[in-house]
């Protein structure tokens, strides 16, 4: 092409007028002849109207093709040939033939484009991806490419107003990119970015050698025309898979970008990719081979290019699972079965940063959420929340155990199927095959009354004492060793007993070399006299089952003792001590479960722990004493040797329950006298149970209990009587609503009896 501005001269169209001038010659006819006429004037010229002219010289109205252009007028103009011009000018010096140099000649060919002080394009076949340079004031202002199809027909395009847009050279099978500046051929692979987005060159020349990565926004480029990208789109190029991320750049690793980029991701065919971000990363693009990571604190992780959410467990693989993006291991043992299997697992390494990727858990591991746990079947599972941290097994006395152990909360246990909820504060609550669940703990299931006899139910420990089973009790059950507020009931390894017996052994204790008669009961069959006063006031009054309980007395060496367990805190009874004669027991709070003198009388003594006192109108020692031995020598052993006689020897009136029911021993008999000895007892709970041994007696005494048996038995009761040498053994069963009652003649068979 060739730079070229024609200018045409203007001319006003001039008239020629013929004058006729007469000259005569020699003035008036002075000799001279007439001259001759003028020649005619020429003729006027013919003129072309403005527009574009071929070869032929023919005007037409539509544009042609380069070949059959002649020459484009702007204006009208003569044609000239020996005529008088009366325009401004002739065809030969108007017409502008190089369309270069004529906007108006390159509008004349068909398929071209014009730009001032650029020229035309289209208009000449090396037309074809030229690129010229606008210059003002000797400096390139902007770049224009003649972009022509496969016909050749083009349009000029600035670099300027069209930066970004991927533009194809048909003419030339050429793609050229704007950078704003210029245009550029994808001559060689590599990525540019251009304002807000890169461009992939694949390096080979022709029709989308660029690519526009959109990402989730606009493209710049006709899509219909250069290849774009929107987010996820990829492209294969040198056997690497290029992805046009949301934010617009090309990018072969999806881990460093985002979750739109990843879950978007298609394959070059244009099908789902099916990767998964799993929080930071991108599981997983084509490049990444055998892929595994973590995503600590993500959704999920990746697992041999496979994502994994949390609380998924890992293909084919029960015993690991994700958790926050971590992959956890159910106590997978190298150890067991398929060692090499197990151990070649926990050798995967984490893709991006090389360490372990399996984190090896033992049995009943629970993420911090708790929402699972390793199972002892060594699988993840749900825990809903729960807490499933003990490994808890069921007995193996348990039937029908579909698994032997399983993790359970800290107070739960395993029965073989489930989880028991903590039997600990429900007494009601029933055994499983004679165990109970107590605070995570299987225990021995022992079946326990309460004081009354009326309710019965379970307690935690064996050595527990059932208080009461109702849901809304102060205290269930207490522990071995401790007594109920205001009453006698004492707990003697989980079973009652009563404080009355323990103030007995003290008193056997003290006597236990001497003859001696221990009787425990009522205070009204213990105490002879409770109408007398005592400043002023009756002593009855003070000797109330809100202040004291059941008294025993011990009769040796011309001595009376006496003592009881008391109801309120000895320093509420000031009275009472007063009785005795003691103004406080302060010396004696000495909680060791021992006897101590409250004052230097020595007459009456405490025992703090037990809240029980002894006294006699004389001063005596209490030593300390070996409740248990004493128990077992005077009270256990002996009457355990009656019970035995009693059971080998005795159809029993009514039925056994005095083999278990002998427990309280608030009511005893003990006499020792020379060779002869009694003893007996009697409780019970509906059924009451009196047993007797009459030891070295020579007196037919069963023949009088059967005397007395024939006159009073009924269907309800009755008494019966034994002999083995010189030993009497007697069992007498009943209540207040039958015939024989063993509470009404407990007194004839012991406090009433004289040994002599």
């Amino acid at each position: 092409m060739s730079y070229k501005i024609h200018y045409f001269l203007s001319a006003s169209i001039v008239f020629l007028f013929l004058i006729t001038i007469t000259v005569q010659a020699g003035g008036g006819g002075g000799g001279g002849g007439t001259p001759p006429p003028p020649p005619p004037p020429p003729p006027p010229c013919g003129y072309q109207t403005p527009g574009c002219y071929v070869q032929d010289g023919n005007k037409l109205e539509n544009p042609t093709t380069p070949e059959n252009f002649s020459f484009y007028l702007a204006q009208n103009a003569c044609i000239g040939g020996g005529c008088t011009c009366s325009l401004e000018g002739f065809v030969s010096d108007l017409k502008q033939t190089d369309p270069d140099n004529s906007g108006g000649a390159c509008a004349c060919i068909s398929g071209t484009s014009w730009t001032d002080n650029i020229g035309c394009c289209g208009d000449d076949a090396t037309d074809c991806g030229l690129i010229a340079e606008e210059t003002r004031f000797g400096q390139v202002t902007e770049k224009y490419l003649c972009s022509m199809d496969q016909n050749f027909i083009g349009s000029w395009l600035p670099a300027e107003p069209n930066k970004g847009l991927i533009n194809y050279v048909a003419c030339s099978n050429k793609e050229l990119l704007s950078d704003g500046n210029n245009w550029t051929e994808c001559s060689s692979f590599g990525i540019i970015r251009i304002d807000d987005r890169d461009y992939l060159c694949t390096g080979e020349l022709g029709n989308q050698s660029w690519i526009e990565c959109c990402g989730s926004g606009s493209c710049k480029s006709d899509s219909s025309r250069a290849d774009t990208a929107t987010t996820g789109q990829s492209r294969i190029l040198e056997n690497t898979t290029y992805y046009c991320a949301s934010d617009k750049t090309i990018v072969t690793d999806l881990d460093i970008k985002d979750r739109e980029t990843c879950n978007n991701a298609k394959n070059p065919n244009g099908t789902n990719a099916g990767f998964r971000w799993t929080g930071t990363l991108c599981c997983s693009e084509n490049d990444d081979l055998g892929e595994y990571y973590n995503d600590p604190g993500g959704i999920g992780g990746c697992w041999d290019k496979e994502a994994v959410l949390t609380g998924d467990t890992a293909p084919q693989r029960e015993d690991v699972a994700n958790i926050d993006g971590i992959f956890y291991g159910c106590s997978i043992d190298v150890s067991a079965l398929f060692p090499a299997i197990n151990q070649s697992l926990l050798d995967i390494k984490d893709y991006h940063t090389q360490q372990p990727l399996i984190q090896n858990k033992q049995h009943c591991y629970q993420d911090p959420s708790k929402f699972y746990f390793c199972s002892f079947n060594n699988t993840w599972k749900l825990a809903d929340g729960q807490d499933r941290s003990r490994l808890s097994t069921a007995p193996g006395s348990f039937q029908n155990v579909q698994q032997p152990s399983e993790c359970c909360s800290t107070t739960s246990c395993w029965n073989g199927s489930l989880c028991l909820a903590n039997q600990a504060d429900n007494p009601a609550s029933q055994p499983i095959n004679g165990y109970r669940c107590i605070d995570g703990d299987w225990q021995p299931a022992q079946l326990r009354l309460t004081p009354d006899g009326r309710g019965s139910g379970y307690c935690q420990e064996q050595s527990q004492c059932l208080v009461d089973t109702s849901p809304n009790a102060d205290s269930r059950c207490i522990q071995n060793t401790e007594f109920i507020d205001g009453t006698d009931d004492y707990c003697e390894d989980g079973d009652w007993t009563s404080r009355t017996k323990f103030v007995a052994l003290q008193l056997i204790d003290i006597s236990k070399t001497s003859n001696f008669v221990v009787f425990c009961d009522t205070p009204e069959n213990t105490l002879n006299n409770l109408n007398y006063l005592v400043q002023g006031q009756l002593v009855g009054n003070f000797v109330t089952t809100e202040n004291t309980n059941n008294f025993c007395t011990l009769i040796f060496n011309g001595k009376v003792l006496i003592g009881t367990s008391l109801n309120k805190p000895v320093a509420d009874l000031t009275p009472l001590l007063n009785i005795i004669g003691v103004s406080n027991c302060n010396a004696a709070l000495i909680n060791d479960g021992q006897y101590h003198a409250c004052s230097g009388t020595n007459k009456v003594w405490y025992n703090q722990k037990l809240n029980s006192i002894i006294y006699s109108d004389q001063s005596f020692t209490i030593g300390t004493t070996n409740f248990l031995g004493t128990f077992i020598n005077f009270i256990k052993d002996p009457f355990d040797t009656i019970k035995n006689r009693i059971m080998a020897t005795i159809q029993e009136p009514f039925d056994t329950s005095y083999l278990d029911s002998l427990k309280r021993f608030n009511k005893l008999y003990i006499s020792k006298s020379g060779g002869k000895e009694i003893r007996g007892t009697v409780e019970g709970r509906g059924l009451n149970n009196l047993i007797m041994e009459y030891k070295n007696f020579n007196t037919d005494i069963c023949r009088f209990i059967d005397e007395f048996n024939e006159k009073n038995e009924d269907a309800g009761s009755g008494i019966e009587c034994s002999k083995d040498g010189s030993t009497y053994y007697v069992l007498a069963q009943g209540n207040q609503f039958t015939k024989i009652n063993p509470d009404a003649i407990w007194n004839d068979f012991t406090s009433k009896l004289r040994i002599s």
